[in-house]
């Protein structure tokens, strides 16, 4: 979000949009209302101005944060598959790594075992 930001208005409502999700990240009940909300706007107006800054309605973006942050977890070795899921607020492990893969190409376990080539304890 930092490179579409080209005024001192939007670098502020993009830092507030990252401060957001990066407080929220890991509550998996966290909905589109409340971040529309928190935002102090409503859901059409975050939904029109997340569609044509990234192409991704609230929900797509706010997963895309949440699997980009667990790419970082599994990097860093911050917990199994399980734990990493729950951390950025997926209850459904099955789901995460299906989503995942579909992002990344490659199962959690594998991203996790390419970037850690060794083995944890």
């Amino acid at each position: 979000l930092d490179e579409i930001a080209s005024s001192p208005i939007e670098q502020s409502f993009v830092q507030k949009i990252q401060s957001i999700i990066e407080s929220n990240l890991d509550n998996p009940d966290y909905t589109t209302e409340g971040f529309a909300r928190d935002l102090g706007m409503s859901r059409s107006q975050l939904f029109r101005k997340l569609k044509a800054w990234t192409n991704l309605t609230p929900n797509q973006f706010f997963r895309l944060c949440r699997l980009k942050k667990a790419a970082i977890l599994l990097k860093t070795q911050s917990g199994n598959v399980t734990q990493v899921a729950y951390d950025v607020g997926i209850k459904n492990v099955s789901y995460f790594i299906r989503i995942f893969e579909r992002h990344f190409g490659i199962t959690p376990k594998a991203f996790a075992a390419r970037h850690n080539p060794t083995p944890r304890n």
